[in-house]
C-alpha cells in the first residue's frame, strides 16, 4: 500500500515588486517593504501603470481595507503584490479596448488586485476589465439620496424599482442593485429618472415600459433620463420635437430614434418642463441638483452640494 502524500503550500519570503519599468510617470502608493506588521508599509513615489489591452488604468478615489489584506501583509497566502488594496472605486485613466471611456466613475474588485498585480493603495491601479463596473446611475441616486437622509422634514423618498423586484438587477458590468418596488407595486411619485447603460438599450423596444412612462408623464410625473436614458425617452416619443441631452457618444442613435430632437451635444441637463434630460455620468450631479432647486429651494440645493462635497475640479 502506498502511503498518502501531502502537498506543502509555498509561501513567497517578501511581497512581489510588479511595478513598470523606470523612465515614465510616477504616483504615490503605500508599498510593503516587507511582510509583518503595519510598520512595514512605506509611503514613496513608483512607477504609474502604464495601460494594457483588457485592462483599465484607474485613478484610485477611494479603496476598502479588506480583512484579507492582514494576511496577504504576514506573508500568509501563496501571492502577495507589494501594493495591497483588492477594491477600489475612482476614475478610468485610460482603457485600450475602449470598454469603458475615459473619465467614467467606476468600481474595482479583486483580479488579481493586491495579489499579483500591484492593488489600490495608490494614486492609480490597473485592474482587468472584467473586474471592473460602471458606476454610471448612482450620481443622480447620492444627491437625491442625501437630501432624503439629510433632511427629513422635507418629507422627501427615494427609491429604486424595475420590472422584476423580486431580486437583484445587475448593470452594465457587474454591480447589483436590489429594487425596491415594480411599476406596479410603487408608491406616487413626483420624478422619475430613467438611468443610461447597456440595459438602457433594451428598454428602447420594451413597449411595456414605454407605455408606462407615457403614462407617467400625462399623470403630472416630471420624466427624467442620465447618459442614454434618453434613447428610452425618446422611444417613448416623450422627446418629440424637443431639445434634448444624452451621452455625447449616444447622438446618432438618439437621433435615429427620433429625427425631430434637437440635440443639445453642449448642454450637461436640458430642462423642458415635464421633461429633463442630462448627458452622461457625471452630468447626473449637475441634473439631480436642479432638481433639488426645482423641486424645493436653491438653499437646500446647495446643502446637499455641500454635504455631497461636490465641488468639480478635474484633475485632467
Amino acid at each position: 500500500m502506498s502511503s498518502p502524500s501531502s502537498v506543502t503550500a509555498t509561501l513567497p519570503t517578501a511581497p512581489a515588486v510588479v511595478r513598470e519599468q523606470p523612465g515614465g510617470d510616477t504616483m504615490r502608493a503605500i508599498i510593503l517593504t516587507g511582510f509583518g506588521g503595519l510598520d512595514r508599509l512605506v509611503h514613496t513615489e513608483i512607477p504609474k501603470p502604464l495601460p494594457k489591452d483588457g485592462e483599465v488604468v484607474i485613478a484610485v478615489k477611494g479603496f476598502g481595507i479588506n480583512h484579507a489584506e492582514i494576511h496577504m501583509r504576514k506573508g500568509e497566502w501563496a501571492e502577495a503584490a507589494e501594493v495591497s488594496g483588492i477594491e477600489c472605486v475612482g476614475i478610468v485613466d485610460s482603457c485600450p479596448g475602449g470598454e469603458f471611456p475615459v473619465g467614467a466613475n467606476v468600481a474595482a474588485l479583486m483580479g488579481g488586485l493586491g495579489r499579483t498585480i500591484n492593488g489600490s493603495y495608490a494614486e492609480y491601479t490597473r485592474a482587468p476589465v472584467s473586474n471592473v463596473a460602471l458606476i454610471e446611475s448612482d450620481l443622480p441616486w447620492e444627491v437625491l439620496a442625501a437630501w432624503s437622509k439629510q433632511w427629513p422634514d422635507d418629507g422627501v423618498e427615494v427609491f429604486t424599482l424595475a420590472h422584476k423586484s423580486d431580486g437583484p438587477i445587475t448593470c452594465a458590468k457587474g454591480l447589483r442593485v436590489l429594487p425596491d418596488y415594480s411599476p406596479d407595486s410603487a408608491p406616487p411619485m413626483q420624478l422619475v429618472i430613467v438611468p443610461g447603460g447597456r440595459g438602457a438599450r433594451a428598454l428602447v423596444a420594451d413597449e411595456p415600459t414605454l407605455a408606462w412612462l407615457r403614462a407617467l408623464r400625462k399623470g403630472g410625473v416630471l420624466v427624467t433620463s442620465v447618459c442614454t436614458g434618453a434613447l428610452v425617452l425618446a422611444a417613448a416619443g416623450l422627446l418629440r420635437h424637443r431639445p434634448a441631452a444624452t451621452w455625447w457618444g449616444a447622438f446618432d442613435e438618439l437621433l435615429a430614434i427620433d429625427p425631430t430632437i434637437e440635440p443639445r451635444r453642449d448642454d450637461r441637463f436640458v430642462d423642458d418642463g415635464d421633461v429633463v434630460t442630462a448627458a452622461g455620468v457625471s452630468a447626473g450631479i449637475d441634473m439631480a441638483l436642479h432638481l433639488v432647486v426645482r423641486l424645493h429651494s436653491v438653499e437646500r440645493a446647495r446643502d446637499v452640494r455641500r454635504y455631497i462635497q461636490y465641488d468639480p475640479a478635474p484633475p485632467v
